[in-house]
């Protein structure tokens, strides 16, 4: 299958050229920089985005995008402040990033969105979630990535209640505060401690949900979808080394965050697969024609991938969410390139990946993501690989 030509982009972000990859030009930052947590150049270009160190107030909008006035009203203190407990850790104030005017009454109304309708998924998340906010409330660039958050599930409540109007702006809201954590994000990494690094994780994690909730959340061509994939790999192939980090400094959060314990991030999928849904797939790989070395690689991710599907199946139900995203995170970079050449071989094994996105198609990041994909991967291969996905359509015919 060849493999797809595009055109450079004459007015990239010089970040992407340096990578020498296409920029889609996206304004404030554009989505290759959002994706994978790097500090895009429109940002250093454009004084108008706000960053940590900066004064400037988010901006007000028109009383008319909002069910009511007073939801945007801005506020003359930090909201972190105002939320929090005497039994916790008070902020340091002298920071100045803790005493600017960034959040509004729109944000408090976030903030409590978090805490009524984001802590109900299960008692892992719960946890996460409070531990999460917890942390927020002294770091700005994870507060805003935790508010991005709740504006993105507060778009999906509003899709699903029929109103377009309120969930075309709390999507604008979730990318505004994206972009502003991820300016700030960029800073934050030059210095790491334990602290820091239990704060630089946990934001990968919540923009990893939220990169997934954005790849799935429109139904577009296939071609498409494969795209923000690579970006979402990309991205999660980053939480993995802050993960690392994190871990040897003796973060204490890092399981939590993604549904699993620490025993699940150190075991070794080769030594505890044992399941059998994926020998089908396993043996066409090894009997085949391919290389041994691009064989090699696919046998490994699939490995990775039935671990996985074993460990959803014999744990809590909230593990069947933190796989999701531990796939991402675990899988070989050397598949991720195959993936970008659109290798059909590379794409069946996506299309079992999605067998784990159908089982946690409760979590409204995920919803029907794994069905559809699915269904775009049979049609998009055609019936001469239609063997090769028995497997996955017999998983959506079983429910």
């Amino acid at each position: 299958m060849a493999r797809r030509a595009h055109n450079k982009s004459r007015l990239g972000c010089r970040v992407c050229k340096q990578r020498k990859i296409k920029c889609d030009e996206g304004k404030p930052a554009c989505d290759r920089c959002v994706t994978t947590g790097r500090q895009c150049s429109y940002l250093r270009d454009a004084p108008d985005i706000p960053t940590p160190a900066s004064s400037l107030s988010v901006p007000s909008r028109d009383a008319t995008h909002l069910p009511t006035t007073p939801q945007l009203t801005p506020v003359a203190h930090d909201a972190t402040t105002s939320l929090h407990h005497p039994d916790e850790q008070p902020p340091c104030l002298d920071n100045p990033s803790l005493t600017e005017n960034r959040f509004s009454l729109a944000h408090l109304q976030l903030l409590d969105h978090i805490r009524s309708s984001m802590t109900t998924s299960g008692p892992i998340f719960h946890y996460a979630i409070e531990r999460g906010y917890k942390l927020a409330l002294r770091v700005p660039y994870l507060m805003d990535q935790l508010l991005a958050l709740a504006a993105a599930h507060k778009s999906k409540v509003a899709l699903e209640n029929g109103d377009e109007r309120l969930e075309r702006f709390f999507r604008m809201e979730a990318t505004k505060l994206q972009t502003r954590a991820l300016s700030g994000v960029a800073l934050a990494r030059n210095v790491m401690n334990r602290e820091n690094a239990d704060a630089l994780y946990t934001f990968s994690a919540f923009l990893g949900h939220h990169v997934l909730f954005d790849t799935f959340s429109a139904r577009e061509p296939l071609s498409v979808t494969l795209d923000k994939l690579d970006q979402c790999f990309e991205l999660n192939q980053s939480i993995r080394f802050t993960a690392s980090e994190a871990l040897q400094m003796g973060c204490s959060m890092t399981a939590g965050i993604n549904g699993a314990d620490e025993s699940y991030m150190t075991t070794s999928p080769h030594k505890s697969a044992s399941g059998t849904e994926c020998a089908g797939i396993l043996q066409r790989l090894r009997g085949g024609d391919l290389d041994q070395a691009v064989a090699d690689v696919y046998c490994e991710t699939v490995n990775i991938l039935q671990y996985l599907l074993d460990t959803s199946q014999s744990s809590a139900s909230e593990r069947r969410v933190g796989v999701v995203q531990e796939w991402l995170v675990r899988v070989p970079y050397e598949y991720l390139t195959y993936l970008r050449q659109r290798r059909p071989e590379a794409i069946v094994i996506l299309a079992h990946y999605a067998v784990l996105l159908h089982r946690a198609r409760d979590y409204w990041a995920v919803g029907e993501a794994g069905r559809f994909l699915i269904q775009e991967i049979g049609s998009y291969l055609g019936g001469y690989w239609a063997d090769w996905l028995v497997w996955p359509q017999q998983a959506l015919e079983d429910g």
